[in-house]
């Protein structure tokens, strides 16, 4: 979730819990009355978490459809006698795939965990054809297949996100390039510093043609090395440009600044609602406390 959009429901909640200070410029950074920023962003991760718990038990089966970005993919694991060490943010399973894509292995959970186990049920005992997988304290633990290597696709937990407003700059700026551009292929290439790296493609470049004093707008699409890219857009020059002629590249990386969660946008009123109804309930114990005092 972009800190912009985190930060606004921050605000939208404050507001709506009538803290007085949310019009303050200082709110965000520790001006408050009753509710705190930290206090109102703990109601906003809460909501969330519950909005995701309760997708599930809707969904089902059909969760990752609903919630993609809440789903996460392993790469292959060693499953070793049995036994997977859980990740650190798994919530709930939804596959367990052998590496060779060939074994699907099923996931238990509930009062089918201990009927598994004991071997009542004779559907769920897991056999080498159709193996089970199923929860057990930090383990993931399975039966049928105890030695492979697999991946695991899960529901992945939410982790707070925390407000943000602090500046921070993360483009490159070259000066005096003496880069060349050659237009049959899209690419730029020269002697960068900072040399260019794989963690700038899909970033934002600006280069400035100083034969047609233009400014060039384009996305990097491909890193080839630390002096050689390739780019895409429709602001790119129609002809080469030579060594020399180029003075002035810009990177920028304006992708927003994200957590693990990437909520749509129409969540926005459910999460406002719920972390709204938890300040509430907040209120109301202090003021039970207070009068038992």
């Amino acid at each position: 979730m972009p800190t912009t959009r985190f930060n606004g429901l921050v605000i939208d909640v404050a507001r709506r819990l009538q803290e007085p200070k949310v019009e303050d410029a200082g709110y965000l950074t520790g001006t408050f009355s009753r509710y705190s920023a930290a206090l109102v962003s703990s109601y906003v991760n809460n909501a969330i978490r519950e909005i995701v718990r309760d997708v599930l038990k809707t969904s089902g089966k059909a969760f990752p459809e609903i919630m993609p970005e809440m789903t996460k993919s392993t790469a292959p694991l060693a499953l070793t006698n049995g036994a997977l060490s859980r990740p650190s943010d798994f919530l709930y399973g939804l596959s367990m795939v052998s590496d060779a894509g060939n074994i699907l292995f099923r996931y238990i959970v509930g009062r089918s965990i201990g009927e598994a186990i004991s071997g009542i049920d004779p559907a769920i005992v897991g056999t080498a054809d159709e193996p089970i997988f199923y929860e057990e304290g930090d383990f993931l633990r399975t039966k049928g297949i105890t030695s492979d290597s697999v991946v695991l696709r899960y529901v992945r937990l939410h982790e707070d996100i925390v407000i943000s407003v602090a500046a921070a700059g993360n483009g490159k700026l070259y000066t005096g390039a003496n880069s060349v551009y050659t237009a049959a292929t899209k690419t730029l290439q020269g002697t960068f510093t900072p040399a260019l790296v794989v963690a700038d493609e899909r970033k934002e470049i600006m280069f400035y043609n100083n034969i047609t004093s233009k400014v060039h707008h384009a996305r990097i699409s491909s890193f080839v090395d630390a002096t050689h890219v390739t780019l895409d857009g429709s602001d790119l020059p129609s002809g080469d440009i030579s060594q020399g002629d180029i003075t002035t590249i810009l990177i920028a990386d304006l992708s927003p600044n994200t957590s693990d969660i990437v909520l749509k946008p129409d969540w926005n009123f459910a999460i406002i609602e719920r972390a709204v109804s938890h300040g509430i309930a907040d209120a109301r114990r202090l003021v039970l406390q207070q009068e038992g005092a």
